[in-house]
């Protein structure tokens, strides 16, 4: 049998090497949740905004809409309305498919209370739904298209206490 003689320095060596990786190893866990947590979040709130829209564009009402979104996330988030913020969009776009004559944004649910609420811009949101349809349509093809949307915020926890909050604008 062979043994190997321990030198006096290296008793607590493996104690060290566990110290500083362990707390490495820990936050890139941490992380990798977080991120995770975040994509599924991310998800529900497309979901939940594209679930609206769609109940919109079959000519459903605006409190119906806020209904038919969050039905779509009970399971998974917090439905709170301090912690959602949602918008009903709609209107149409004029004859030349240059801008757009009947404009709706009406905050349909919440509490006003989420972190980006003040920074909603109701003007750069119609300017991107113009846009977005003068790429798609063209802009001749865009004429006269009416439209309903909605956008919604949401503010998430975070499982590393970051303040975080996400975002979704979603029409048809």
């Amino acid at each position: 049998m062979i043994r190997f003689r321990k030198r006096k320095g290296q008793q607590g060596q493996s104690l060290v090497e566990v110290a500083l990786f362990l707390p490495l190893v820990l936050i890139l866990i941490a992380g990798v949740t977080e991120i995770g947590q975040m994509l599924l979040t991310t998800n529900r709130v497309q979901t939940a905004v594209r679930a609206a829209t769609r109940f919109g564009s079959n000519g459903g009402e605006d409190a119906g809409m806020v209904i038919v979104g969050l039905n779509s996330v009970t399971q998974t988030l917090e439905l709170d309305s301090s912690r959602w913020d949602m918008w009903v969009i709609r209107g149409t776009v004029n004859d030349q498919g240059t801008g757009i004559d009947n404009w709706e944004f009406n905050h349909a649910y919440g509490d006003g209370l989420t972190q980006r609420f003040a920074e909603v811009d109701e003007t750069e949101i119609r300017n991107d739904v113009l846009a977005s349809l003068q790429q798609d349509y063209g802009q001749s093809g865009a004429a006269d298209i009416q439209f309903v949307g909605s956008h919604a915020l949401f503010d998430a926890e975070s499982i590393l206490g970051f303040e975080t909050y996400l975002s979704d604008v979603y029409f048809m």
